[in-house]
């Protein structure tokens, strides 16, 4: 499986939320606290992989593989997702297989669906407000039409334009940041 998503910076989330409300169905709301890992024996930063370890305030804890991305518009890779039943015993396991924690990232998500698609309206701590738009397929030789498809879902339906899209992951975003403070 294949998840095709396209990341857009947004300056007034309100107004993207209000738009989803008249069309899309909310899903919820959640607190979300990430926890990267780097592996001991290569540089996910040069392979451009991720291990996460996702805490919602919910409780729910999830680990996340995301493979290398597949190129072109938008973040295309292959991901693996599973529900573990503690955030610390599970973070505790990696670093002790030798796993490095590298960034822990904050953010409140709202979540939306319509038709095909998750919609995340996210507001990120250090980082600003983000709306990630996503759909999954097994097919990697429809991934460019998907993605032509969600920016102009996001241009039409949003408002959102096209040279607000942010190609960089909230990792990636995070880890400049933080270099750049050094």
């Amino acid at each position: 499986m294949f998840e095709v998503e396209v990341k857009f910076r947004v300056s007034n989330v309100d107004d993207v939320i209000s738009k989803l409300r008249g069309f899309a169905t909310y899903v919820g709301s959640d607190v979300e606290e990430d926890h990267y890992f780097n592996h001991p024996c290569r540089d996910f930063a040069a392979t451009d992989e991720a291990v996460r370890v996702r805490l919602y305030g919910s409780g729910k804890v999830t680990v996340t593989y995301k493979g290398p991305r597949l190129g072109g518009e938008g973040k295309v890779r292959v991901e693996y997702n599973i529900d573990v039943d503690s955030a610390s015993n599970t973070i505790g396991a990696l670093k002790e297989l030798g796993f490095k924690e590298i960034a822990v990232i904050r953010k409140e998500r709202t979540e939306y669906t319509y038709g095909s698609y998750t919609i995340y309206v996210d507001k990120v701590n250090g980082l600003g407000n983000f709306i990630e738009i996503e759909t999954l397929t097994n097919d990697q030789g429809i991934v460019s039409e998907l993605v032509k498809s969600i920016v102009s879902f996001a241009e039409r339906a949003l408002g959102v334009k096209k040279d607000s899209v942010e190609p960089k992951t909230y990792l990636e975003l995070m880890l400049s940041k933080i270099s750049e403070g050094k």
